[in-house]
């Protein structure tokens, strides 16, 4: 979100993608708008990270993932 909605640290990030440019862009021209998300409310972080369990079951239940039963 910094970097999209903040032109001045380009010198900074010089290695960042085309796609990050993209976005910057979008964001400069108001096509779309960016909104913090606390932690846990982030639910594609299941696939991502190791979370606590009822953090990821809320993931889960969210995005409508049933448990595997062998």
């Amino acid at each position: 979100m910094f970097l999209a909605s903040n032109p001045a640290q380009e010198g900074w990030t010089k290695h960042v993608h085309m796609t990050n440019h993209y976005i910057h862009e979008s964001v400069e021209f108001e096509e779309i708008k960016l909104y913090y998300m606390l932690m846990d409310q982030q639910f594609t972080n299941i696939f991502m990270k190791n979370l606590g369990k009822q953090i990821f079951e809320n993931g889960r239940r969210s995005l409508r993932l049933i448990p595997f039963k062998s």
